[in-house]
């Protein structure tokens, strides 16, 4: 699964320090009669690492027919430089460690749109939270289930 650009404009970004406090309101229930999703509850820097260890604890849980319904909703856009230990200060900036996202409090990161069993669901979404460095809280949205 490709989380990360093919392509970007720069190599190498600057840190992001403190801009986003603000919650994230860009994914907001659907009006359709399901919706089943993880919330992060705090503002971080996500790694690919994170996300793809907890889109593999959702898939190991889910049954295979249910794995096409799964919405990612983070897109790896920033990319993170670390200077090797024993490296003197200066001469510039560290190497390609690897991708991250910044994600606001508030946002949806995974999400489910079609039915499919709540106890299957609310298992492998609480032990895919677990993988993050945030709190996370379970959106649910059922009619006539």
């Amino acid at each position: 699964m490709l989380l990360f650009p093919t392509k970007s404009k720069f190599k190498k970004h600057r840190k992001f320090k403190g801009k986003f406090k603000k919650n994230d309101f860009v994914k907001i229930l659907p009006n359709n009669d399901f919706f089943f999703g993880l919330k992060l509850l705090e503002t971080h820097r996500i790694s690919f690492s994170q996300i793809e260890s907890a889109r593999r604890v959702i898939r190991k849980k889910i049954k295979k027919k249910f794995m096409d319904q799964i919405l990612i909703n983070t897109p790896m856009d920033i990319s993170v430089t670390k200077k090797s230990s024993g490296v003197r200060m200066g001469r510039g900036k560290g190497n390609f460690l690897f991708w991250s996202s910044i994600i606001k409090s508030g946002r949806v990161v995974f999400e489910f749109k079609k039915k499919i069993p709540y106890s299957i669901l609310k298992r492998a979404l609480l032990s895919a939270g677990c993988k993050f460095s945030s709190k996370s809280r379970l959106l649910t949205k059922y009619k006539n289930f």
